[in-house]
């Protein structure tokens, strides 16, 4: 891939972190149904139900295809980070 190509795919990144950052801006605290994309050993990559806002969830071990509640805990439009801990079932935070 060329160097233009890899800073458009950068740039185009950066810019969807920051409309899925605005979305959820304003809804700290508010859960979320999400199912597990991918799984690292340093967290693992989400889906929320709704909105439809992709994002990796930091210490989360969980196995993709897996379907969890996540609460938004920071969603920071100027650096377009969007923060989540995992819901255990009697709604406290932490993650799994």
């Amino acid at each position: 891939m060329s160097r233009s190509a890899q800073r458009s795919s950068q740039l185009t990144a950066g810019v969807l972190d920051r409309v899925e950052a605005a979305v959820l801006h304003g809804h700290e605290g508010a859960e979320f149904t999400a199912v597990v994309v991918g799984s690292r050993t340093d967290g693992a990559r989400v889906q929320l139900a709704q909105p439809p806002v992709d994002s990796k969830v930091v210490g989360l071990s969980a196995e993709p295809g897996s379907t969890l509640r996540l609460r938004l805990t920071k969603a920071d439009v100027t650096t377009g980070t969007t923060e989540f801990a995992a819901v255990d079932s009697n709604g406290e935070s932490g993650v799994r």
